[in-house]
């Protein structure tokens, strides 16, 4: 079977080995940077919200000989574990002051997301876009996030000036974690005067902005002056100081090469490097590359 016959299949089996009142549905999901995905969703009666199971993985699986009724089975249950974490309270998340704690920002891709962007509200800075999510699901373990759209914010009846205030000092709160990259190599900790480092937050999850948010780059010019940030995904950066780059095109083409060899289309964050100098306290791009999906 080729994907579309596949998808096709997984549809007809998950409908007829679900019981109850139900729905399931093939639908593309677009994901960060317009990567379209196609997922199998299975409604319920008197569920607001039902679990997105992707089937990328699953078709691989299948390639690989996995037979279907194990593949159908896998599907299934997943849907069942993650049904009643997603007992959501629609009229809750419409809800401004319910949902004020949980409101974050994040950075994409300005460019390979301009389409989207065009339904949400968001601020730029070089070639990336702060937008602003929910944190629907605070376990540490498990993430569940929704993007804030232009409707939802006029609902809540605020601006994007007080939408910004609010997730940014909520992101700054969360906390952020300057690793050794040898530590992470290593799996253990480390007491070292490491030249490079992973920026994110503590739930490792949107965590890229935590590279460039203020107290992070005064942190980071005491530790090394000038340096560089990486843009490893959407998750996090990875910090070099600038006393060991001899060539920034090298830098610039081992990111782009990682970009399009160890990271799926929606991790992605920019095919640039940026440099903070310490002489002008500025961070600029090194060179601008256009960001092209696949």
């Amino acid at each position: 079977m080729n994907y579309i016959e596949f998808t096709d299949y997984i549809r007809t089996a998950v409908d007829e080995a679900v019981v109850g009142d139900h729905r399931v549905e093939i639908k593309k999901v677009v994901k960060n940077n317009n990567c379209e995905r196609m997922a199998v969703v299975i409604s319920r009666e008197g569920k607001c919200v039902a679990p997105t199971i992707y089937l990328e993985e699953f078709y691989d699986k299948y390639r690989m000989g996995i037979s279907l009724d194990i593949i159908i089975n896998e599907i299934i249950e997943i849907d069942i574990n993650n049904s009643d974490k997603l007992d959501i309270d629609v009229a809750q998340i419409m809800n401004f002051e319910s949902m004020r704690e949980h409101i974050r920002c994040r950075i994409v891709n300005y460019e390979s997301n301009s389409t989207v962007l065009n339904d949400v509200p968001y601020r730029t800075e070089m070639d990336l876009a702060i937008e602003y999510y929910i944190n629907i699901n605070d376990n540490e373990f498990e993430a569940m996030t929704t993007l804030i759209h232009n409707r939802c914010m006029e609902h809540w009846g605020i601006n994007e000036d007080e939408l910004f205030e609010i997730a940014w000092n909520n992101t700054v709160r969360d906390g952020t974690l300057i690793i050794p990259i040898e530590q992470l190599v290593l799996n253990e900790d480390l007491d070292i005067n490491s030249r490079m480092y992973v920026v994110t937050n503590q739930r490792k999850l949107y965590g890229a902005i935590h590279g460039f948010l203020p107290d992070t780059l005064e942190k980071l010019e005491e530790m090394f002056g000038d340096f560089y940030i990486l843009p490893s995904s959407v998750h996090e950066v990875i910090v070099l100081a600038a006393d060991v780059v001899e060539n920034e095109e090298y830098i610039v083409n081992m990111v782009k090469d990682v970009n399009e060899t160890q990271l799926t289309c929606e991790e992605i964050l920019s095919n640039n490097v940026y440099k903070y100098e310490k002489s002008g306290k500025s961070l600029h791009m090194v060179n601008k590359i256009k960001f092209a999906t696949q």
